[in-house]
């Protein structure tokens, strides 16, 4: 059994892991926070400890997919000592780059949410669009055999490969740079059409891809009545917002650092993803 450490950060792309010191982590975990079933906010939600039967001497990349299967031992938030040396140890490792470390950095230790709500008034849900739209369903998707496996990719376009799917790779042409044409090319490939509007009747469902300038990518999906929900990365899927608001129109809503908005797309069963 090897012990990781992980930086839990990502939406779409898998979380950085380095193999874990254990003078380093062991005092840490008596002063774990206990974990919660609170929805975070997209970004940065803390560092969390992992074993897993991966031979760390084997470690081929410092991201998740690449120590498979693991188990929580403990997750490392609310102590910010603690998570500083955890960044300068992924940081050493190779695992967090510079820019990533700067981000961090400057979120230890601050408010969970990542600012005010375009609007504290409750709005009416949009009429929903697509025809074949999805309904919300949490439990489906927060059910432990699912929930790791599948990314916000997986959600937008409802299918629980288990997988942790990336644009592109259903068509073995996967995105090679984090940015809206990249990324939005390789879900185009995948089978998503671009589209400027998520308010025309249509067949399939509308879906919004979001990013987080060179360091990952997000995406919202139109439910049956209208409002948006999402799946940031290996955390539970929800109908709210960063600020908990719920999610009318993902180019106002509360996205944290995945700034810029991409465009909207449209979604259905014949979309291969992988």
């Amino acid at each position: 059994m090897a012990r990781f450490a992980m930086l839990d950060v990502f939406s779409g792309m898998p979380n950085p892991v380095w193999p874990a010191d254990d003078d380093l982590v062991a005092p840490m975990l008596d002063r774990a926070a206990p974990d919660t079933d609170e929805a975070p906010p997209l970004g940065y939600r803390g560092f969390r400890i992992v074993d897993t039967d991966t031979d760390p001497e084997q470690l081929t990349a410092t991201t998740a997919d690449a120590i498979g299967n693991y188990s929580d031992v403990a997750r490392i938030f609310g102590s910010p000592d603690d998570e500083q040396a955890l960044l300068e140890a992924g940081v050493n490792a190779g695992a967090i780059s510079d820019d990533l470390r700067g981000y961090v950095a400057d979120a230890i230790g601050s408010p969970s949410s990542s600012g005010p709500a375009v609007s504290a008034i409750a709005e009416p849900c949009p009429p929903c669009g697509g025809i074949d739209a999805p309904s919300y369903d949490p439990g489906y998707w927060n059910d432990p055999s699912r929930q790791r496996f599948n990314n916000c990719y997986a959600y937008a376009n409802n299918n629980a490969t288990g997988t942790f799917p990336q644009p592109g790779r259903g068509t073995r042409a996967i995105f090679t740079t984090l940015d809206c044409a990249d990324v939005g090319a390789a879900s185009n490939r995948d089978g998503l059409v671009t589209t400027s509007t998520f308010q025309a009747s249509r067949a399939g469902w509308y879906v919004a891809l979001v990013i987080w300038p060179g360091q990952d990518y997000h995406w919202y999906r139109q439910d049956d009545i209208g409002c948006w929900s999402h799946k940031p990365g290996q955390t539970a899927a929800r109908d709210v917002d960063s600020s908990g608001r719920k999610i009318t129109d993902p180019q106002t809503c509360d996205r944290g650092p995945y700034t810029d908005f991409c465009t909207f797309m449209v979604s259905d069963a014949n979309v291969s993803i992988a």
